[in-house]
């Protein structure tokens, strides 16, 4: 296995930002040579137009909080873009949201048809597990850890299931909101944060406050769709947050993570 360098580099720069994105679609135009131009189309639409990234920055973050060098975790952080994106194109369908519009653009069913947002989302989901084969360096029982910790987040035990709720289980306890947003949500937040100790020897000094911290953030991320929506049930997001800043902060590498939890904190929409 190549050995693992420490990096002392703030991940997410606008240089950092301008290499993930040359890289990601570089990518998606590899994974998708022989795909018919008008699908290739779509799923370039829906993963490349728009997006903050907040969840490769969570990688990039997480990899710097265990010490690691951002390479090692590049194809993670596009292998959760596309399952985002994924989540999204899904999620904004008839049958499930019906929402006519994804960062300010139409939605893919719209833009494109109903039946293309749904083969777009099968096959983002298939080309993330793709993508995390690619790094012919990396030992084959990480990357099966790293599959493993995608396939839980957003299976049947994770945003599938928060989805299902939020369809067909409204809430009506704060007990029962905060599980449908720990699984619809933070499910995934939790594979950003928690997957790259994976790539580490010994993962047991920041796999805790690294899934407090994703617990957390989760919460208040969704509290904050919530607030955003104007749902007057919702709480207000700021003690997640803090929660989630608490829990990593006595770590000497946790600047990187802070800074990227902030920004999420100030997002406006």
């Amino acid at each position: 296995m190549t050995q693992i360098m420490p990096t002392t580099e703030i991940p997410w720069n606008t240089q950092a930002i301008h290499h993930f994105e040359t890289d990601f679609e570089t990518q998606i135009d590899a994974l998708t040579q022989h795909t018919p131009n008008t699908l290739k189309t779509a799923l370039k639409y829906s993963v490349l137009k728009g997006g903050k990234r907040f969840r490769a920055q969570l990688v990039y973050a997480s990899a710097q909080f265990c010490h690691l060098p951002i390479e090692h975790v590049r194809d993670l952080a596009m292998a959760i873009e596309l399952l985002h994106s994924y989540s999204l194109v899904h999620d904004d369908l008839p049958a499930m949201d019906d929402d006519a519009l994804r960062r300010n653009q139409p939605s893919c069913h719209i833009a494109f048809t109903e039946a293309t947002a749904i083969l777009v989302g099968d096959a983002l989901q298939s080309m993330a597990f793709e993508v995390l084969t690619h790094h012919t360096q990396r030992d084959p029982h990480i990357t099966l850890k790293l599959i493993q910790h995608l396939a839980r987040a957003v299976g049947p035990n994770g945003m599938v299931a928060g989805q299902y709720l939020d369809l067909h289980a409204p809430a009506n306890t704060k007990q029962a909101q905060q599980h449908q947003y720990e699984l619809k949500t933070g499910a995934l937040f939790q594979a950003c944060l928690c997957a790259p100790t994976a790539l580490m020897g010994n993962s047991e000094t920041v796999y805790k406050p690294l899934t407090t911290c994703a617990y957390h953030l989760g919460l208040a991320y969704q509290h904050q769709d919530d607030a955003f929506d104007q749902d007057t049930r919702s709480p207000s997001p700021k003690t997640h947050y803090e929660a989630a800043l608490q829990a990593i902060q006595s770590h000497p590498h946790h600047r990187a993570l802070s800074q990227c939890i902030e920004a999420i904190q100030q997002r406006t929409h």
